[in-house]
């Protein structure tokens, strides 16, 4: 994308760390956020900055997964 060339996103990084955010979400703290799609997560990254920074939005439903193990 040219959004992500212009700020030096790698995406393949960003979709790893999108992918770890919602496993512990999921399988080490049991919530499950219930509107993930792209218009809820700001994805940030400052010009001295080598990481990206991911925000999650619209927190009004989620769920609760208790017949999940919680590592």
């Amino acid at each position: 994308s040219i959004r992500f060339q212009k700020h030096k996103i790698d995406p393949y990084d960003l979709s790893k760390k999108l992918g770890d955010l919602y496993s512990h979400m999921i399988f080490k703290y049991g919530f499950v956020h219930g509107d993930p799609h792209s218009g809820n997560i700001i994805v940030r990254k400052l010009p001295n900055e080598k990481d990206v920074t991911i925000y999650l939005l619209d927190h009004g439903l989620y769920g609760v997964s208790v017949s999940l193990i919680i590592i």
